[in-house]
């Protein structure tokens, strides 16, 4: 229920009768159409059904070759899209349209069909042709084989007579309907002409059948021979030959789950990892994953319109969001990748009051410090400085242009020690004199002298040797 089907809807009516080709991929298909959403993407194209279609909603130049010798072509792409062959001039002149490229088929027996209306008859050509007719001043039943379309009944412009080959029907038909011209071909065997009525696909009469040896890949519609002679072109399609149109069964109306959809991303295209990004959509309720490129997201908030969600590291491609209701569509996304960083080098305990270098081996970083229990400063170089004692993290910040990579390390801030005075030993000491031992009662420390007036040495044990006079400081 979750693959969605290539449709194109060539009539829809609120209170009537719709008529809806949707591609399937076996006869037999089970389909599921979902309705009631005002909010729902229009993406009815009948390119992705149909093996040949031209709705005329663009420029149709290079597609198709237009002729005009006293006649005009329109195309009008401003509302439904339709092309208008419009005689103007005197009687004897022309014009015409053909598809440039002949149209491809799937299989050698097809239908090819078109849509159209006239607003005035006298003689109109409709042909399925072996080539693309290019000249408007040429006759078109003698370059194409077969003299057929709508042409004026009498002297009655509003209404015509199917033409085949010379022989009129009794069939009227008249101005500004919608009728559909259908051809059933199969190569190089047999060819079959029909007019139907748009509004009921009622034939208007009895098709016409011949033996045709050759390949029909174009249709050519002319207009000719007299002033306010027009036809407006819809559409055209060609699609496969079967002994009978297909048709779906419609059973009664099932609550099935609501088609999960992903509209948009917020107009945001890119993102780098570790950030959050909105998916806006149909029936998001209730997610139970995110996934960009296969690797999941971390769903922030959740509503059944939108969904804010964490990036991962290492995800980029479509994002694909799960319900409970079933898996939304793919939606395509970019996650740049983080820069590569090495680790901070540097100590992992600072006293406070010192200032020591922290250092990375990728270069064009940034640095800072995040005060915890303790706090610290830092240079644009990275020597941090403690200021009081507890953690602090540091941090580098690299950024590739795009992405922006932290590293980080914990780093312990610590207070000076407070020892004890220092005993024994004496005050006083003669030049070239030693003292007793000095101690100390937390053992381990080191022993050191700061010369000042005087000089003298201290040994590992804590005595003392006087060398010149003056004063100096014992340190432990």
């Amino acid at each position: 229920r979750n693959s969605l089907c290539n449709y194109w809807i060539e009539s829809f009516d609120n209170n009537g009768t719709s008529v809806i080709w949707v591609k399937v991929p076996t006869t037999g298909s089970w389909l599921t159409m979902y309705y009631g959403n005002a909010t729902a993407p229009a993406t009815s194209d009948g390119s992705g059904v149909f093996d040949y279609f031209e709705d005329f909603k663009t420029d149709f130049t290079g597609r198709w070759v237009k002729a005009e010798n006293g006649g005009t072509v329109t195309q009008d792409i401003s509302g439904a899209g339709t092309v208008k062959i419009d005689l103007t001039g005197t009687s004897g002149l022309r014009a015409s349209i053909s598809n440039s490229t002949p149209f491809p088929t799937a299989s050698p027996s097809f239908f090819m069909e078109t849509k159209h209306r006239e607003g005035g008859y006298h003689r109109i050509r409709y042909y399925a042709s072996a080539a693309p007719h290019t000249s408007a001043s040429a006759t078109a039943s003698t370059s194409l084989g077969f003299d057929y379309g709508y042409f004026r009944s009498g002297a009655t412009t509003d209404r015509s007579r199917i033409f085949w080959s010379s022989a009129s029907a009794a069939d009227l038909m008249n101005i500004n309907t919608d009728y559909l011209t259908r051809w059933k071909i199969t190569d190089g065997s047999s060819f079959e002409w029909s007019t139907l009525l748009m509004s009921n696909y009622s034939l208007v009469e009895a098709p016409k059948v011949t033996n045709a040896a050759q390949t029909f890949r174009h249709l050519t519609v002319q207009v000719t021979e007299q002033a306010n002679t027009s036809t407006t072109v819809d559409w055209v399609r060609v699609r496969k030959s079967q002994a009978t149109d297909p048709v779906v069964s419609v059973g009664g109306a099932t609550a099935y789950p609501q088609l999960v959809r992903i509209d948009n991303t917020g107009g945001a295209t890119v993102a780098c990892p570790n950030t959050n990004i909105t998916i806006n959509g149909t029936n998001l309720s209730a997610a139970t994953s995110v996934t960009i490129g296969g690797v999941n997201a971390t769903i922030v908030s959740n509503t059944a319109t939108q969904i804010v969600a964490t990036v991962g590291n290492g995800s980029s491609g479509n994002i694909v969001v799960s319900t409970a209701s079933g898996i939304s569509n793919a939606y395509p996304f970019l996650v740049n990748q983080l820069p590569v960083v090495a680790a901070i080098t540097g100590s992992l305990n600072v006293c406070v009051g010192n200032a020591v270098p922290f250092s990375n081996l990728t270069t064009g970083g940034t640095w800072s410090v995040s005060n915890g229990t303790g706090s610290a400063s830092i240079s644009s170089t990275g020597v941090l400085t403690g200021i009081s004692a507890g953690t602090v993290i540091v941090s580098y910040n690299f950024s590739n242009g795009i992405c922006v990579n932290p590293v980080s390390l914990t780093v312990n801030i610590n207070a000076p020690s407070t020892l004890a005075p220092i005993a024994g030993g004496s005050t006083e000491v003669c030049v070239n004199g030693t003292s007793l031992p000095f101690t100390h009662p937390v053992p381990g420390g080191i022993w050191s002298i700061s010369n000042g007036s005087g000089s003298a040495t201290v040994s590992p044990a804590g005595v003392v040797t006087g060398l010149t006079a003056g004063t100096a400081t014992l340190i432990y």
